[in-house]
């Protein structure tokens, strides 16, 4: 009889120490994709928002025209508690809403995200409010040299008479009577979402404030799965800032843990309290985690205990 309860406890042990040293948060989805905004490259450093039920998840910004391409840049929306699979993201570039998609844990989503709009950033590829040639060439073009006005006709006439120049047509009032046409102008669509939508943005170049012949920016599409393209070698790990990392198929990163004490790049370890490389296996474990040490101690010791008391009793 001791020697099942001996069996017992170490089976505990075990069952214990499992929990601890493999317990892992929820696996994240990885995205990454161009930008493009009015129809070209985006500039650098646009906001990229994630939001889930009108809550942001995850954001970034623009660099060379993509957002989640470059080390440091990885864009992933976690999933701490398990519960986001299956639940619709949405994606803002410069707060313009550019995609949806679905969460998948573990996926890595090449996923292009295009909008259109005047976003008040010099290089966002209209010529909006507070721009002018002067300020933002690259939006608006080069400044041109006006014509000279050389008097518009022989001297010494009266101003607006017969040698004087000419007099502007219009109505007898002065005022124009135009009717503003719209124009609108429209980004490629954003890819087909798992959901079996797509999206794009539209703008009046004219300004009319009127959307009588707005173009719909909308509608149902057919997804279709794509191939996961490699990013990483499978099995390899890296320190990312304090987060310790591992490509697990070659698709996407995997975040194992975040460093209370720093990441060590040399042994692709978390570190401990004293700054050295946390150890590897069951006794590294108990190295950064004393209190599991002696928590498991105290569960030992309580049935070793009352094995002693039951034998005492029989």
């Amino acid at each position: 009889m001791t020697g099942k309860l001996l069996a017992l406890a170490f089976g505990l042990m075990i069952v214990l120490f499992s929990s601890a040293a493999y317990a892992q948060i929820g696996v994240p989805h990885q995205f990454k994709g161009a930008v493009t905004t009015n129809g070209a490259a985006a500039p650098d450093g646009m906001a990229v928002v994630a939001k889930i039920n009108g809550r942001d998840v995850a954001d970034t910004v623009t660099a060379d025209g993509n957002y989640g391409r470059y080390p440091g840049e990885i864009f992933y929306i976690e999933d701490d508690d398990g519960s986001r699979y299956g639940m619709t993201i949405e994606f803002y570039v410069g707060g313009v809403k550019a995609a949806e998609y679905v969460f998948s844990n573990g996926e890595s989503t090449e996923l292009d995200l295009a909008v259109d709009g005047d976003f008040g950033i010099c290089g966002d590829n209209t010529c909006g409010s507070g721009e002018s040639c002067t300020s933002c060439s690259q939006d608006c073009g080069q400044c041109q040299t006006p014509p000279v006005n050389d008097g518009g006709g022989p001297s010494g006439g009266p101003s607006g008479g017969p040698s004087g120049g000419t007099t502007p047509t219009g109505d007898d009032d002065g005022s124009e009577d135009e009717t503003c046409e719209e124009d609108w102008t429209c980004s490629e669509w954003s890819a087909c979402s798992q959901s079996g939508m797509r999206f794009r943005s539209c703008t009046d170049s004219n300004n009319c404030g009127t959307n009588e012949n707005e173009p719909i920016e909308e509608e149902t599409c057919t997804f279709t799965p794509q191939e996961k393209p490699s990013i990483c070698a499978a099995g390899t790990r890296v320190c990312d800032n304090n987060e310790l990392k591992e490509c697990p198929d070659g698709t996407y990163w995997n975040l194992i843990e975040s460093c209370e004490y720093g990441c060590d790049s040399d042994a692709i370890q978390c570190k401990t309290a004293s700054g050295e490389a946390r150890p590897d296996g069951i006794t590294g474990f108990f190295v950064a985690n004393t209190m599991a040490l002696y928590g498991l101690l105290v569960v030992v010791l309580v049935i070793l205990a009352g094995t002693v008391y039951w034998k005492k009793m029989r």
